[in-house]
């Protein structure tokens, strides 16, 4: 019986078997994915997700709360705030969105995709957990240093989503060759 979040990241294809009866499905998600392959995606995912991360720091104008005036530093609050999104040149970037640290911890979103892959719902939303607690923690702490705002955190757990769904997107739509 589903349940919530059981669905299929493509489409489900069908098969007519040799005898002519009713078709049937040509595999599940992640049906046959070999283990080192789901590890090196994985991998993969870790590390292009805070690598784009870091990248994206250097594009955008937002500046951290540490360097506006209200809190000591130099940059005005309303010339931060009307400042365009992304940064016409790498000095023109503030370097805080999104946050680093909490894009670390969102990367471990990749055990959720992991466990997809390899077909157990225990380990798909154990990881799922473990993802957003350690990328909550990061943030938090973040937020408590004042390094961030709390908007800069919540883009590195949308940028780390979206790098893990599409790093592992062709292996979740992989289906085994049917046997002829």
């Amino acid at each position: 019986m589903p349940t919530i979040g059981d669905f299929t990241a493509c489409p489900s294809s069908t098969t007519a078997s040799t005898t002519g009866a009713a078709a049937a499905p040509t595999g599940t998600i992640g049906a046959g994915a070999t283990p080192i392959a789901g590890r090196c995606t994985c991998g993969a995912a870790m590390i292009v997700g805070p690598l784009l991360v870091n990248i994206l720091k250097g594009m955008t104008t937002q500046h951290c709360p540490t360097a506006l005036q209200s809190f000591g530093g130099v940059v005005a609050y309303a010339d931060d705030r009307n400042a365009p999104f992304w940064a016409l040149s790498r000095q023109a970037a503030g370097h805080c969105l999104p946050s680093g640290h909490a894009g670390g911890g969102y990367a471990l979103l990749s055990l959720y995709f992991a466990g997809w892959a390899a077909g157990r719902p225990a380990w798909r939303w154990r990881g799922l957990a473990i993802g957003i607690v350690v990328g909550l923690v990061f943030s938090v702490v973040r937020l408590m240093q004042g390094a961030h705002f709390a908007s800069a955190t919540v883009w590195s757990a949308a940028v780390d989503w979206t790098v893990c769904a599409a790093i592992f997107l062709p292996l979740l739509c992989w289906r085994p060759t049917p046997a002829r």
